[in-house]
């Protein structure tokens, strides 16, 4: 019976004595952590990624069918004779009920704080009116990015006749 209640007394102060013995030693030495320095977001800074994701948001646009979500992708107040390509959209949207576009990403530059991309764009359309062809668009087409607030906007693409 007493090597019992041995050894419950040692179950009982086992962990004790050992979180004392772990307080009366000294805190190991530890480094001030610092903040590793975090790159800068990739929004901030043209890239192909950007390119690729205003793009996608135009293709959205027009494969939606949405005018508001297809326009949102350009910069009213820093593209160059906005409100005749917005008439021009206006005008495709009404033609033509359905759009498929593919396109891809030939060459992407930056400097002073624009980008630019290169991309074959394919453009094809099907008319509301039974009489009207198809529409079948291809071109090498340059778009011209800028910042806009947090976001990268189009403020130029060229030729704008690609879009008429």
């Amino acid at each position: 019976m007493n090597v019992a209640r041995l050894a419950a007394v040692c179950i009982v102060l086992a962990p004790l004595l050992l979180a004392q013995e772990n307080a009366q030693q000294p805190p190991a030495q530890t480094q001030p952590r610092t903040a590793p320095e975090k790159p800068a977001p990739a929004a901030d800074n043209f890239s192909e990624a950007v390119a690729e994701r205003v793009l996608n948001d135009l293709r959205d646009g027009l494969v939606g069918q949405s005018q508001r979500r297809t326009l949102a992708v350009f910069d009213r107040a820093q593209m160059p004779d906005y409100e005749e390509f917005s008439g021009d959209m206006a005008v495709l949207f009404e033609e033509y009920e359905s759009f498929r576009v593919r396109y891809r990403i030939g060459q992407t530059t930056a400097e002073n704080g624009r980008g630019v991309a290169t991309v074959d764009f394919t453009l094809e359309a099907t008319p509301l009116s039974t009489t009207a062809p198809p529409l079948h668009r291809s071109a090498q087409l340059r778009f011209e990015f800028a910042r806009s607030g947090k976001t990268w906007k189009i403020v130029d693409v060229k030729p704008r006749s690609f879009f008429e």
